[in-house]
């Protein structure tokens, strides 16, 4: 059954202590540049970027990397069932470091997992000014109500909510619960990926059992 997961992105891969040091750096510079924006990064206009771009994915792909060495949202995806039917987009903050971060994950899952996967910056999402933000989550809502509408002839849609800027969670929330869409959910501290199925839990509030079977550990099949 095909399925297209709705990921959002953060910046947690600049935090991994065994990634070359200069690429961390870079990053972190990424965050406070002003002389580049995220679609600057994505059109692949900034020539520093696309060199740390090789090098990030040369970590990625060490065979002897573990769970934690990835970002959020790779480890993640890498504890679901997906196959080459299966299809990844990745909502990216338009910030650079965001943005560059996204290009990493997009080319690893792409070219490493071999599955499809989209990159969409999304205008707004992680402002440091309220208006800007509340702009952001406007902007969720409408890009993965797109989303969904462009991938209609896919089985199943599913959020993914591990990785990216935590304000942004609750709008995918309600999304998928008004859409009986899975959500799934990585803590950082662990390997078990949990899975929500909303329908079952809305139904079934007052029944314990059933709120064991909504909220749950999800085992690769």
């Amino acid at each position: 059954m095909s399925k297209v997961v709705i990921t959002t992105v953060g910046t947690s891969l600049g935090g991994k202590e065994l990634l070359n040091k200069n690429c961390r750096d870079h990053i972190d510079s990424l965050s406070k540049k002003s002389n580049f924006t995220a679609d600057d990064i994505i059109n692949m206009k900034d020539d520093s970027s696309n060199r740390f771009l090789e090098q990030c994915i040369e970590y990625l792909n060490n065979s002897k990397r573990e769970l934690k060495d990835y970002s959020a949202e790779i480890a993640s995806l890498k504890l679901m069932d997906l196959n080459g039917e299966d299809k990844v987009i990745l909502l990216c903050s338009d910030t650079p470091d965001g943005a560059f971060c996204g290009l990493v994950d997009q080319k690893y899952i792409s070219e490493t997992m071999k599955i499809s996967c989209e990159l969409k910056i999304i205008d707004g999402l992680e402002a440091s000014e309220g208006e800007k933000f509340l702009s952001g989550l406007k902007n969720v809502a409408k890009e993965t109500k797109k989303i969904i509408n462009e991938n209609s002839d896919y089985n199943e849609v599913i959020i993914n909510i591990t990785g990216g800027f935590k304000g942004a969670i609750p709008m995918l929330t309600v999304l998928a619960t008004a859409k009986n869409f899975r959500i799934y959910y990585l803590h950082m501290e662990s390997s078990k990926l949990i899975r929500i199925d909303p329908k079952i839990l809305l139904d079934n509030l007052d029944d314990d059992q059933e709120i064991e079977r909504a909220i749950h550990i999800q085992i690769p099949i």
